[in-house]
C-alpha cells in the first residue's frame, strides 16, 4: 500500500490521476482505475453531479493506493483506493478496515456504491466529509 495525493478526477470519472509516493523521496503521477467504480453504473443525466461528488470527496485528499502489482501495458493498474484524512460523519457502509491497518476508513468503491444510494447529492458527501452540508468548517 502507497501514500498518495489524487490530483485529478477526469471527466469520464473511472479513471484517477494521484501522486503516489513510492519511498525515499520517490513520487510517480499514475493512472488508476478505481475498483467499484463503474461509469457505467450512472444514468447519463447524472454523470456531471456523480463527477463533481468524487471531486468534493476525493480531489486533492490524501490517500492509500492498495495496487495491482502488473498492469498491462498502456493501461492503468486497478487499485483499491482510501480516503487518508478524517472523514467527520462517514456512514458505515463505506468504511473498510484497509489491509494492515487497524482502523476503518473510507474506501473509493463503497463511497461510489453510497453517492449511487443517495442520489449523487453534494450536500451529503460534503456533511460526511465536515459535518455540515453547506461546506463551511464546523464549529469547534
Amino acid at each position: 500500500m502507497y501514500p498518495g495525493r489524487v490530483l485529478y478526477v477526469p471527466p469520464r470519472w473511472d479513471r484517477f490521476t494521484i501522486d503516489v509516493r513510492l519511498g525515499f523521496g520517490v513520487h510517480r503521477e499514475m493512472p488508476f482505475r478505481v475498483e467499484g467504480v463503474d461509469y457505467s453504473k450512472v444514468p447519463p443525466d447524472d454523470r456531471a453531479a456523480m463527477r463533481h461528488c468524487l471531486v468534493i470527496a476525493w480531489g486533492g485528499k490524501r490517500v492509500l493506493v492498495h495496487t495491482s502489482p502488473y498492469p498491462r501495458d498502456g493501461e492503468p493498474a486497478w487499485c483499491r483506493l482510501y480516503l487518508d484524512e478524517r472523514a467527520t460523519a462517514p456512514p458505515p457502509a463505506v468504511m473498510v478496515v484497509p489491509w494492515g491497518r487497524s482502523t476503518p476508513m473510507v474506501e473509493g468503491g463503497e463511497f461510489f456504491e453510497w453517492v449511487c444510494a443517495n442520489g449523487f447529492r453534494h450536500d451529503a458527501v460534503r456533511a460526511m466529509l465536515n459535518g455540515r452540508a453547506d461546506g463551511a468548517p464546523a464549529a469547534q
